[in-house]
């Protein structure tokens, strides 16, 4: 590791979609061949049988966009066609009624959905915005949920979204945060998403994410641009720029850090922003609470791009000043703590 700090070329990028490259391709091949498209536009039996056995179905309609906001979606009742409440359960149905129900009405009915209530275990996570349908690629953000998650996943009837299904053993807040590209989003409760079957995770199973969902929130939900760490001036390094890049890159996800600084699939994806936490926020805890050693290695990544110098000409900082506080502040106090005999940076 001791050129890793050298500037990356395009060959000695690694990229997470070598890992998901097979189904990617089956799916693709079924959004484009007729043949491989169910009648209904629903992947049946690709739906997981955890959310299958719930009475927790609906079908669905789109609702016109009004005032330039983005269609809603209607549930419908199954069984009188009329509108369904997400907090009324003789309103629900089961997934085969609904299913039945959705063939048979395909003409003014969009499709099946899933009810989200306080007296099961489910969550969804979505991202929104992170595929393009023509070329198939997902955007740096929507492949780090991806393989974070580890659950059931599917694509959005759009094709330019991911849906994540999965369970906890705990309560998370509803949420929505939006990006320049993307959004990502968490429901638990009174919520109805629309199923469509096409796994893009080889037929997982619906598992337990609390802690990819702690993650998740650590990162990108909680954090506070008014943290006292933005005033706080850089300390001393704690070691060698190529030091800090060898030791997280041996530590146990040192595959995922050396994937970022290597500038993930950044040539080959249409959003970078959602790299960019995840990447300082590794920084922050092999660096500490070091502005200017941050901004050094990230400079020297595959990561770095001008955007990282543009300044908002009102608040006055960069990007990158903005991104490296989000990453101290959601990082503390937790830091690596580097023996005290090693050899200080010179």
């Amino acid at each position: 590791m001791n050129n890793a700090l050298n500037p990356i070329e395009p060959d000695q990028t690694i990229s997470l979609s070598e890992k998901y490259k097979d189904v990617l391709a089956k799916l693709d091949e079924g959004f484009r061949s007729p043949d491989m498209t169910p009648p209904s536009k629903i992947n049946a039996k690709d739906i997981p049988a955890k959310l299958r056995e719930c009475n927790q179905w609906v079908c669905w309609k789109s609702n016109p966009a009004t005032d330039g906001d983005t269609n809603s979606i209607a549930p419908i009742n199954p069984r009188t066609l009329r509108n369904a409440s997400v907090t009324d359960r003789s309103t629900w149905s089961s997934f085969q009624e609904a299913f039945d129900t959705y063939q048979s009405n395909s003409d003014s009915l969009a499709g099946v959905g899933f009810i989200l209530s306080d007296d099961d275990p489910f969550v969804e996570v979505r991202v929104s915005n992170c595929r393009n349908p023509k070329s198939g690629n997902f955007s740096m953000l929507g492949w780090l949920v991806l393989d974070q998650l580890g659950t059931y996943s599917e694509l959005s009837h759009s094709a330019t979204d991911i849906k994540f299904v999965g369970v906890m053993d705990a309560k998370f807040r509803n949420g929505r945060l939006a990006y320049p590209e993307n959004e990502i989003e968490i429901n638990y409760s009174a919520r109805c998403f629309c199923i469509t079957g096409w796994t893009i995770s080889g037929g997982r199973d619906v598992r337990d994410i609390t802690e990819a969902l702690l993650w998740i929130q650590d990162i990108y939900f909680d954090l506070d641009p008014n943290d006292s760490s933005y005033a706080k001036p850089s300390p001393l390094d704690v070691a060698p720029d190529e030091d800090v890049v060898e030791k997280a890159c041996s530590a146990a996800n040192g595959d995922r850090f050396w994937e970022l600084f290597c500038g993930g699939i950044y040539d080959r994806h249409f959003d970078d922003n959602g790299a960019d936490i995840p990447f300082c926020r590794l920084l922050a805890f092999w660096c500490g609470p070091n502005r200017d050693q941050i901004d050094r290695i990230v400079r020297r990544s595959g990561l770095f791009r001008p955007k990282w110098d543009e300044r908002d000409l009102i608040a006055g900082t960069t990007y990158g000043d903005v991104t490296i506080g989000h990453a101290i502040a959601a990082q503390q106090p937790t830091f690596f703590h580097w023996p005290d005999n090693r050899p200080k940076p010179t």
